[in-house]
């Protein structure tokens, strides 16, 4: 199966953001997971008072990447031009470097936020490791991707606070 025809998988999961869930966000993250090659794939919204990953049970304080690295993570992009891949080396749970990703760059994660109407808080990571880093392709790839899931994490979002 070639991008294209995963970014069409995409494409049509995150037509329906207003009925989306979050079974459907897994399943778009699968999508990136697979294309990628990445061993997990999962989007992190900043919450109080922790950063949670969407969708699983796991507590904070044992996430692969300790709370601080996610918020600096965070901030960094915040601050950066919209689409840009953070590229991360994480050691022992620490953010040990961060940089705006290059094709061809050895990282262990890539980060982008997914930045909606309602908030920049919700963030896609990547895990992989990438030894050889990323092609050009597979970094397109992530930045639709990473529009993609915008529409459709800010309707799961705004179906659980509707929930509430």
């Amino acid at each position: 199966m070639g991008k294209l025809d995963e970014l069409a998988k995409l494409a049509a999961i995150a037509a329906i953001p207003r009925h989306a869930s979050l079974q459907d966000l897994m399943a778009a993250c699968e999508i990136v997971r697979e294309a990628l090659g990445a061993d997990e794939v999962y989007v992190i919204q900043a919450a109080d008072p922790h950063f949670a990953k969407l969708g699983t049970a796991e507590p904070p304080t044992e996430y692969e990447i300790k709370q601080k690295g996610y918020w600096i993570v965070r901030r960094t992009l915040a601050g950066a031009p919209a689409g840009l891949l953070a590229g991360l080396w994480v050691q022992d749970r620490l953010v040990v470097e961060g940089f705006a990703l290059q094709p061809g760059m050895p990282v262990t994660h890539v980060a982008c936020l997914l930045a909606s109407k309602e908030s920049s808080s919700d963030m896609l990571v990547v895990r992989g490791p990438f030894p050889d880093g990323l092609t050009p392709d597979q970094m397109h790839f992530l930045v639709t991707a990473c529009s993609l899931l915008s529409g459709l994490v800010a309707g799961v979002v705004d179906a659980e606070e509707i929930g509430r």
